[in-house]
């Protein structure tokens, strides 16, 4: 019965300690402690996708209840409702509707932790488009284990070129890839592609596949290059930042190397209506093997794990 089941979380969290939290009640029911459950709202806010990966991978190794976690954090979202007047009413119900419909697919699913993570990559998205976010209240936040760099003038300018970097290793790829595209070499791809299920709980690349296999399509190629698209902004930095291992993922699930680039729709757009316009204009230049530098606040899924364990 419920009595006798809080009695038995009473007695648990009794065993733990002489003197009772809500925090020793949430770890016996299944829960995140309160300072957890903030810190994965604030990166939510930040948009920071491969530490909310590793985290819910975090999770799900230590035994929590993940269907449980998600209704924590509608129940925040409906307190933040009530309570702070701060907040945009119409993004957080938008949220509470969108948790919602992500706890009814967890549990009618044979693998809930990845529903959670599809949604996760969504629910960033959600956040990336509106102007005013739910407000996590500071006061009440306990102080989490996360570095916080104030920016300088080295840094912004670092960042600046990293930018640059980039821009120029995307403008090279598609190129290279629209001067030579083989719709052969695409469909080759997509019919492979969903083995990158199979690498879905591997120890190196399980958190990488389970991303691209989640909101990203190849959309062009040719026999030295593949170009993805995703909506999710967050995501394709993501995989930028990390093409190395992209490409070591693709070449096992398509038993062939590929140098890859990934665009945001936007971007791919743009690119589509300049080739539509004048083909002419996509020449293939020879890349200088020289990629992307990452920003000092992005990591590899492998070291965001490491970061996160460490802790």
């Amino acid at each position: 019965s419920g009595i006798s089941s809080a009695i038995s979380s009473r007695d648990k969290a009794n065993s733990y300690s002489s003197k009772i939290t809500s925090d020793d009640i949430r770890t016996v029911t299944g829960n995140v402690s309160l300072a957890d459950r903030n810190n994965f709202i604030s990166l939510l806010e930040k948009g920071n996708i491969s530490k909310l990966i590793t985290t819910i991978n975090d999770y799900y190794n230590n035994g929590i209840d993940l269907n449980k976690f998600v209704l924590d954090l509608m129940f925040y979202y409906s307190d933040q409702l009530i309570n702070n007047s701060n907040i945009n009413n119409t993004n957080t119900c938008s949220i509470i509707k969108f948790l919602d419909e992500t706890y009814s697919n967890m549990m009618s699913s044979n693998n809930p932790k990845l529903i959670l993570e599809v949604s996760i990559l969504n629910l960033v998205s959600l956040y990336d488009n509106t102007s005013t976010k739910p407000i996590v209240n500071e006061e009440k936040v306990p102080e989490v284990k996360e570095v916080k760099q104030e920016k300088k003038e080295q840094d912004v300018e670092e960042n600046t070129q990293n930018q640059d970097s980039l821009d120029k290793v995307k403008t090279t790829r598609v190129y290279n890839t629209l001067s030579k595209v083989d719709k052969k070499s695409i469909d080759v791809i997509r019919s492979k592609w969903s083995n990158l299920n199979d690498l879905a709980f591997d120890e190196n690349y399980g958190n990488l596949a389970r991303l691209l296999v989640s909101d990203v399509e190849s959309v062009a190629a040719s026999d030295e290059y593949i170009v993805l698209k995703t909506k999710l902004n967050g995501l394709c930095e993501q995989i930028n930042n990390d093409l190395n291992n992209v490409e070591k993922i693709l070449e096992i699930i398509l038993n062939n190397s590929y140098k890859v680039i990934c665009l945001s729709e936007n971007e791919w757009n743009k690119y589509i209506d300049l080739y539509k316009k004048d083909r002419s204009l996509f020449v293939y230049t020879k890349e200088n093997d020289i990629k992307p530098k990452k920003e000092k606040s992005s990591m590899t899924m492998k070291e965001a794990s490491k970061e996160l364990f460490e802790d």
